[in-house]
């Protein structure tokens, strides 16, 4: 007996700000820039990424997408350790699709925060830089990938394709 066609199931994230607790020290200099951004709550980064990556294996979608500005001001740092906690989607067995926003890549903004100091920090330079990062999430798996910008598609079923657009 055939199984009725079910359509895609598809978890969205945008925005996250990623900051990853390594590049502060909940110090002075971290607080200040707490207060005076924009109402993110960096504070609790690690505990709302953690709880995305459980909600995600729980719901078990056909695949989660992150829409851009994915890291707080394009750390290094923060991407790599963002990554490793994506990995855990993708090991559950739900494809994880990324792709970037305007402060994930070419960011001087990029900090770290440690006592009364904000340091400057490593962020990703290129594209490439970007790509070296995520390839595994949605990149490799497309048919149709433009490098130039970083947008693809995402086959999610026969029927559905996901446009990822770098814009």
């Amino acid at each position: 007996e055939e199984k009725p066609y079910e359509p895609p199931t598809l978890m969205l994230a945008s925005d996250l700000h990623y900051m990853s607790s390594t590049t502060h020290d909940d110090g002075k200099a971290f607080r200040s820039m707490v207060e005076h951004d924009d109402g993110k709550l960096d504070q609790y980064s690690d505990e709302m990424l953690d709880t995305l990556v459980e909600t995600a294996i729980e719901n078990h979608p056909t695949a989660l997408a992150l829409t851009g500005d994915i890291t707080l001001n394009g750390e290094r740092i923060n991407h790599e350790l963002l990554a490793e906690k994506l990995q855990k989607v993708q090991d559950a067995g739900i494809p994880v699709l990324v792709i970037p926003g305007n402060h994930d890549i070419r960011n001087q903004n990029a900090a770290t925060y440690f006592g009364e100091k904000r340091e400057e920090a490593e962020y990703l330079e290129t594209g490439d830089d970007f790509y070296e990062i995520y390839h595994r999430f949605g990149y490799d798996q497309s048919p149709n990938l433009d490098m130039a910008s970083l947008s693809y598609v995402y086959p999610l079923d026969a029927k559905h394709w996901l446009l990822m657009l770098d814009s």
